[in-house]
């Protein structure tokens, strides 16, 4: 679980770059 939660923290992390770029582009 812990492999787990750790992963999908990172996805998240990189989820968040691409949002931000949009974001700055809008």
């Amino acid at each position: 679980q812990i492999l787990q939660q750790a992963g999908i923290s990172v996805l998240a992390q990189a989820n968040q770059a691409p949002s931000l770029v949009l974001q700055l582009l809008r």
